[in-house]
């Protein structure tokens, strides 16, 4: 469970929750991004997989700006 922003702000990198979201095709791919940023503010740090039909919706440099992190969006 992530913790709320005050108790985030005094975590180190290493104790800090990480989260793996994991996006597919559909007009829900939108929320993801809403759901990514709800988790950022309670203090984790998420990262973000995306299949090929995700992409069609939301292109995975947006979830590459807000979470910092690479996206991936293939197996290999």
């Amino acid at each position: 469970m992530c913790r709320t922003k005050s108790a985030a702000a005094d975590q180190s990198p290493q104790s800090q929750p990480h989260v793996l979201l994991l996006v597919c095709g559909g007009i829900a791919a939108y929320k993801a991004i809403e759901c990514m940023r709800g988790l950022q503010r309670a203090g984790c740090d998420v990262r973000v997989a995306m299949t090929d039909d995700a992409c069609k919706f939301v292109g995975p440099t947006t979830f590459e700006a807000l979470s910092g992190h690479a996206v991936a969006t293939n197996l290999y």
